[in-house]
């Protein structure tokens, strides 16, 4: 299976707090709702893909998800299995909040949030379930 990745301009946001550094909070993918174009990913002209709701119940149960820079492993901003990264199946799509430690990799990504360079989510995958259908 090959690892696909997408990215997206969502709300990503520091959470400020008073017990620690600011959290990290965002939408990392969108589920699809019919009608609107803005919940589907264009892969090629003519093609789309649709996050169906639940497409990510199993992974927030079962897998030990990364929260990673730039998809970088060695960037690590949480960690499910430390409870440093909590992961919701919501109404919209798949959210999430890291609880990070003041490392040098969260610094750089807070204060690139904090001036807007950084807007956005991405997260990747690989398909487990698809389905290919002519509209």
């Amino acid at each position: 299976m090959v690892l696909e990745r997408r990215s997206r301009n969502a709300t990503v946001s520091l959470e400020e707090r008073t017990d620690g550094p600011p959290r990290i909070r965002g939408l990392a993918a969108v589920y699809y709702r019919a009608g609107n174009k803005e919940t589907e990913f264009e892969l090629w002209r003519g093609a789309v893909e649709r996050i169906m709701p639940g497409a990510f119940a199993r992974a927030i149960r079962e897998d030990d998800v990364r929260a990673l820079f730039n998809h970088d492993p060695t960037r690590i901003l949480g960690r499910a299995k430390s409870r440093t990264l909590k992961l919701e199946d919501s109404e919209d799509g798949l959210r999430y909040v890291i609880d990070p430690s003041e490392t040098s990799i969260y610094r750089d990504v807070a204060e690139h949030l904090r001036r807007g360079d950084i807007d956005g989510s991405s997260f990747a995958f690989r398909a487990t379930k698809e389905l290919w259908r002519k509209e």
